[in-house]
Order: C-alpha cells, then structure tokens, then sequence
C-alpha cells in the first residue's frame, strides 16, 4: 500500500507542477505583448524627446547672460530643505530581482549621491512595490502613483509632472532625481539615477557682456519666448521617455523570470516523471516477486 500511495503522491505532484507550468507560460505570453506595445511607445516618443534634447542642448550653449529660468542651475548655492526621489518600481510582483534592484539604487543614492546642503529625503513612488521597500525611510507621507495600467499612462504622467513641478517650483524641492530601469537593448537593462530637475544651464562665453543675442543661432520671437516653451516641454517629453522605459523594462524583467518559471517547471516534471517511473518499476518488480513467490510456495505444497 506504501508504494501505492507514494506512487499516487508523485503523480499529485506532477499535477500540480503542469497547472504552475501553464501559469507561468501564459503570464509569459501576456508579459510579451505588453513588451511589444510599450516598446511601440517608447520607439514613437523617441525621435521627439532627442530631437528636443538637440535643440534644446544647442540653446543652452548660446543661453543670454540675463536669462533666467527655474528649472535651470544658477551659480552660487540654491536653498535645498530637502530633495525630492522618484522611484519607478513595478505595480505588481513575479518579475524576479527587478524592484529589489531598485532599491538597492535607491539606497546608494542616499548614501552617497544627495548634496551634503540636504536636509532631508522625500519620496514619489510609481508603483506599489517602492512604496512598500522605501516608505520607511521618508519621515513624510510620500506620494503613490499606482495602478498602472496602459489605458492611465496619460493620466499618470499628467499627475506626476502637476507633482514634481509643483514640488520644485512651491514645495522647497531643491533637487528632483529619478532611479528607474533603463533599456539599453532587450537583453540588457539596469536601474540608473538621473536628475530630473534642475537642468543643467551651459551658457554661452563668446559674447560681449549684457548680449542677449544667444549667440549665432536665429530665435525667433526671442529667446526668452521660446526657452520658457521648450523648457517645460523637454521635462514633459523627458519624464515620459522614463516612465516608457521604467514599464517596458518591467515587461522584460516579468517575461524573463517566468521564462525561466517555466523552464524549471519543466525540469521538476521531468525528475517526477523519472521518479514516478521507478515507483512504478519497484512496484510492479514487487509484483511479480510475490506472485512467483506465492507461486513456488503452491508447489511445495
């Protein structure tokens, strides 16, 4: 009875491990066309945002000595009570070693990165996940962006730009950074920290003082006009490119894990089946030695 049972346990087991196995191969499948649609979203936002970043680069360069604006570094120290952090994480779980990898940028980053004149550290979280690795470390409430679905990635961003502009220009942010995943190919990705606010300002040395030409680029209306358009513009299309990058990556990351889900399925059901095929052997060999042995015992008899 023992060999039956434990015959009857293994192919249990093997049940169970074939429905896991159907799981993770279909979460594979949905993690590969939600990839395939944010990289759609990604490659589109991509001519825009580099385009704008030429541009605006080049204006920089040739930036008028009396041109101020608020998302640009100024020389001498600006007031920093605190700074603020973006963390892109998942919204949900079972995409392998992703948000703790996160984490582990995030931690760095306030061991060694924030300006020795900060205070202090808040957070924004995009996505559950940072919320419940991070919070702990901010002694104020932090924000949460959840939920992120493809139909609210507009509405998400909207709300978080509304955010983070509010928080450096009225809030006493004196630095925005951001850590998410970035792509570099399909194959290789890694958590990085960008500064997100304020941008760096370049300006223009060969130019007789109090020149507000901008150099030898043509602006038309003026630069001014045109800077205070762009400049809110690139961190709209920048914080987009981001979050682009934060959620195709988590794609990646989900579809690889249950690849490999999948794939060490696979090999336990393997195992099982080889166990279950000697548990069959030995119970059958035990057979048939008690029915020879009942058999021998008649003839003596």
């Amino acid at each position: 009875m023992s060999s039956v049972a434990s015959l009857r346990q293994i192919r249990r087991r093997i049940r169970s491990v074939e429905n896991t196995q159907k799981i993770t191969r279909a979460m594979e499948m949905v993690a590969a066309a939600k990839l395939r649609r944010f990289q759609d979203f990604l490659e589109s936002a991509r001519p825009y945002t580099e385009g704008l970043t030429t541009l605006l680069n080049q204006l920089l360069g040739e930036l008028p000595a009396s041109y101020r604006h608020p998302f640009l570094a100024e020389k001498g120290d600006r007031s920093l009570p605190f700074s603020l952090l973006v963390v892109f994480t998942s919204d949900t779980g079972l995409c392998g070693t992703y948000n703790s990898d996160l984490e582990g940028a995030a931690q760095r980053w306030m061991q060694e990165g924030p300006d020795q004149k900060i205070r202090k550290i808040r957070f924004v979280f995009v996505g559950k996940h940072g919320a419940a690795l991070l919070q702990k470390k901010s002694p104020e409430e932090p924000v949460l962006f959840s939920d992120l679905r493809v139909s609210r990635v507009d509405e998400i961003l909207e709300g978080l730009r509304k955010t983070l502009e509010a928080a450096f220009l009225k809030g006493g942010a004196g630095q925005i950074h951001a850590v998410y995943t970035r792509m570099e190919s399909l194959a290789r990705f890694e958590p990085v920290t960008e500064r997100l606010l304020p941008f760096e300002a370049r300006p223009f040395q060969n130019r007789p003082p109090g020149d507000g030409s901008g150099g030898d680029t043509l602006v038309e209306p003026d630069f001014k006009t045109v800077l205070d358009k762009l400049l809110p513009a690139f961190f709209e299309a920048r914080l987009r490119f981001i979050f682009y990058h934060a959620l195709l990556t988590e794609q990646i990351a989900r579809m690889n894990a249950m690849r490999q889900a999948t794939k060490n399925a696979k090999d336990m059901i393997d195992e099982l089946t080889l166990l279950r095929n000697k548990a069959r052997q030995a119970s059958i060999t035990k057979e048939i030695i008690e029915i020879v042995s009942g058999s021998r015992a008649q003839k003596l008899k």
